[in-house]
């Protein structure tokens, strides 16, 4: 599982127009969490690519897809 700081981290690094400090970024990641939040409710949702996302003891929880974290990790290593 990724934790939130990878993922305010990655916003900043890929979209710094847009997420230019890390309380912007963050507020993303928890709006995009809350929202999925209320969609996902006791489903597992997944997303080819990216992985999957479900709630455990009420919070969102997402694992991503091999490549995905490959991805991340050639990013962050650049």
């Amino acid at each position: 599982m990724i934790d939130k700081h990878t993922y305010v981290n990655e916003l900043m690094l890929e979209l710094p127009n847009l997420f230019s400090d890390a309380k912007k970024a963050e507020q993303a990641v928890d709006i995009v969490f809350g929202l999925i939040k209320d969609k996902v409710g006791n489903e597992l949702v997944e997303i080819a690519g990216i992985g999957e996302f479900r709630t455990e003891q009420g919070r969102v929880v997402f694992t991503p897809t091999r490549s995905l974290m490959d991805r991340i990790s050639e990013s962050s290593s650049h």
